[in-house]
């Protein structure tokens, strides 16, 4: 009788650290998989511009002086051909409403119509529409 006692001791050891185990498991995985992204819809405030520059080199495509609030005449048709709108996040606008320059916009060359148009900059999630030359 005494050997069955030792084993049932042991079986309510044994089973209180096993439900311990997956109890704080399942805590852990919980709380982990239910976190927002930092960098979400929630904490964005959105700003778009559009290109106003004198020609589409890689030098007045990225000059952030080129960019302003005042929508243009034409459209935009998300062709890869010149700049027309950037849309970032307001920690990239000065307090004046201007595009900063640690906005660091980036361009790449169409070699067909030999312009260049915006391909990203250090917004990760700006939201880029370039248009047809």
């Amino acid at each position: 009788m005494q050997k069955a006692s030792i084993n049932m001791k042991n079986l309510k050891k044994i089973s209180f650290g096993v439900f311990a185990f997956i109890f704080g498991l399942t805590l852990i995985l919980t709380q982990s998989a239910f976190k927002f992204a930092k960098t979400g819809s929630l904490n964005r405030a959105p700003v778009t511009f559009y290109y106003h520059g004198p020609d589409y080199s890689e030098e007045e495509v990225t000059d952030e002086s080129n960019w302003t609030s005042e929508e243009p005449q034409e459209s935009c048709d998300n062709e890869d051909q010149a700049p027309c709108t950037i849309t970032v996040d307001d920690s990239f606008v000065d307090g004046s409403g201007n595009l900063e320059s640690s906005t660091d916009l980036r361009a790449d060359l169409n070699t067909t119509t030999s312009s260049y148009y915006i391909s990203g900059s250090d917004d990760n999630l700006m939201t880029i529409v370039n248009k047809t030359r």
